[in-house]
């Protein structure tokens, strides 16, 4: 009965021949020179038969049995090792799922048509012998020294810490180690033929592509790309690229940077917060500042910020220590932060003095949130035996206004509550 056969072979003297010789028989065949036009090949094609070539580029021919065999409705196709290194290599044919294993040799179409007409019988996998044509070949000192060169390799990038993909240019992935595997949560016969740049969010999809496009050639890659998100980690690439015969590979080292980023962005936000109460302190209201004058600037849309003094908070210092000072300074934050809208951002100005910047907000609008938080300190009961207040000054961004002159206006609104009796919201127009 004629059988669908896939032939993968990089020789294109031995992919002929082996085709002639089957398409004699009635075959029908169809041909692939790399591991990669195989997979190709194989998204839409059931053959009944594949012979597979070792030593093939792109994806070889261990990696493609493995393949072969992860795919449930190629389950009944039998997979023909057909190579030149058999007394070499010393593969385990069972680990790959290989139903018989053929040397390359003078005798070599007579061992097809044996294994074929065992197929056609149903006796191939019956037999003990799975190895054919071993009598006529002898194994070659410098193809095992290159082959135990390559296991010893192998265990190497097994035991990387850092992620490697082999890949072409275009990103398609022909190789990964186990900690690549672990970083994209997904196993290397699931790997296989996919693209790797869509492993990343939308955004970093040119830059992935472009990273291995100018990939440099040869030599050692010193140069990290910048942190990319990846299934929840950030990750970084080196890239580079190598001649394989006619083909141009890359190979990409992933390292995973997620602990040393959280750490930078950990200490940015401690850079830009108060340690006492948790709060923004002055230096991140610099940038603040920035970003909302640009906003203004923009759209037209009016900010403000409220300016807030303790009240006698020396006295509260002298008399009950800065143990209780520090305690009533937190207890001040969390009434400020009822009282201010999630769009709002409170910053420590220094000592006992506040700032808060309201978006969007003129001044009759800063000016109803300022009394709330002064109602809200006065009948809020402090730790301390004497009563809390605090004096506020509310000004409104002018496009002539830098950080120096809109803080002025509200110090001196405060200066003036603090002036006529404290306890009190003063507004100061320029």
């Amino acid at each position: 009965m004629a059988k669908q056969i896939l032939v993968v072979d990089d020789n294109p003297v031995v992919l002929k021949l082996v085709s002639e010789v089957l398409k004699k028989k009635g075959h029908s065949v169809r041909t692939a020179e790399d591991g990669l036009i195989a997979i190709n090949i194989l998204d839409g094609y059931l053959p009944d038969i594949i012979f597979v070539d070792l030593l093939i580029p792109k994806i070889n021919g261990e990696m493609l049995c493995k393949f072969i065999r992860s795919k449930p409705y190629l389950d009944n196709t039998y997979v023909i090792i057909f190579s030149g290194i058999v007394t070499e290599v010393g593969v385990d044919l069972h680990s790959l799922g290989a139903d018989a294993f053929i040397a390359k040799g003078k005798n070599s179409t007579d061992h097809i048509q044996t294994v074929l007409e065992k197929i056609e019988n149903k006796t191939l996998r019956q037999f003990e012998t799975m190895n054919y044509g071993f009598e006529d070949v002898f194994p070659r000192d410098a193809t095992v020294g290159l082959l135990n060169y390559k296991k010893h390799l192998e265990v190497i990038i097994d035991n990387l810490s850092d992620g490697l993909i082999e890949l072409t240019p275009e990103g398609i992935i022909l190789f990964t180690n186990p900690a690549a595997e672990a970083l994209l949560s997904i196993s290397q016969k699931q790997l296989l033929g996919r693209n790797f740049c869509t492993f990343f969010q939308k955004e970093y999809h040119k830059y992935s592509l472009e990273l291995l496009k100018n990939a440099p050639q040869g030599h050692r890659q010193m140069n990290e790309s910048k942190p990319m998100p990846l299934k929840e980690r950030f990750v970084t690439l080196k890239v580079f690229s190598i001649k394989d015969g006619p083909h141009t590979i890359c190979i990409a080292l992933i390292h995973d940077v997620t602990e040393h980023k959280q750490l930078h962005e950990k200490l940015k936000l401690l850079s830009k917060t108060d340690l006492l109460t948790g709060v923004y302190n002055r230096r991140a209201f610099d940038e603040f500042f920035v970003k909302e004058t640009n906003i203004v600037r923009r759209y037209k849309e009016p900010f403000s910020i409220i300016l807030i003094d303790i009240d006698k908070f020396k006295d509260i210092n002298d008399s009950l220590g800065h143990n209780i000072g520090d305690d009533v300074l937190r207890e001040a934050v969390k009434v400020f932060n009822l009282q201010i809208r999630q769009v709002d951002f409170l910053f420590r100005w220094g000592g006992d003095e506040f700032v808060i910047l309201l978006p969007k907000t003129d001044i009759e609008g800063a000016q109803i949130i300022a009394e709330r938080i002064r109602s809200a300190i006065e009948t809020y009961k402090f730790p301390v035996p004497t009563s809390v207040t605090v004096s506020l000054g509310v000004s409104l961004f002018q496009l002539n206004d830098d950080i120096h002159t809109l803080v002025k206006r509200a110090d001196d609104a405060v200066y003036q509550s603090k002036t006529d009796g404290r306890n009190r919201v003063s507004v100061l127009l320029p």
